[in-house]
């Protein structure tokens, strides 16, 4: 079974959870959260997690202390823009 390309990919019925996608195709997946077809590219707060958790360099970001870094990130906003997805903040 390939790996879906998008959180939308798995369906409208899923959960909250940590799932595999292939956004780019290249059989390299990432893991991102979704919840009902939706994508979640960054969820900020506490969480458990110091003050300053977000105080980070510049290397951090781009190499990523979470699901992905500022890269990956860029292609799957690209794909995702090429794609009719939306984006909103909550």
């Amino acid at each position: 079974m390939p790996i879906p390309r998008d959180c939308s990919e798995l369906g409208t019925d899923i959960e909250l959870g940590v799932y595999l996608i292939d956004w780019d195709g290249s059989g390299n997946g990432i893991e991102v959260k979704c919840f009902k077809g939706w994508t979640f590219i960054l969820v900020r707060g506490p969480y458990g997690n110091s003050r300053n958790y977000f105080d980070r360099t510049w290397g951090e970001y781009v190499g990523g202390f979470g699901t992905a870094g500022l890269s990956s990130l860029v292609q799957l906003l690209k794909y995702a823009a090429d794609h009719g997805s939306h984006f909103f903040d909550r």
